[in-house]
């Protein structure tokens, strides 16, 4: 019995790490646009450094890995909607 808990926690934990993948590197396919509530005024500078800062110029991986740490920790991360 112990041995199919187990296997069935370790598929539930390859399907989350896979959906969580999906689910960021759709996010990368998201216009920049989405990302910012006054985009037309700010200069491509500035859309450059705000993409820096919220982590979306990284690799896939390194944004999944990012992700997994907090997550582990118990933080879901920042709304974009309500910050």
């Amino acid at each position: 019995m112990l041995k199919y808990s187990l296997k069935r926690l370790a598929r539930a934990l390859l399907t989350l790490v896979i959906l969580i993948t999906i689910i960021i590197g759709l996010l990368q396919l998201m216009p920049i646009e989405g990302y910012f509530n006054n985009y037309e005024k700010m200069s491509p500078a500035l859309i450059e450094s705000g993409l820096r800062e919220m982590g979306l110029k990284d690799p896939l991986y390194v944004q999944v890995g990012r992700y997994l740490k907090t997550l582990l920790q118990g933080d879901l991360g920042v709304s974009r909607r309500y910050r």
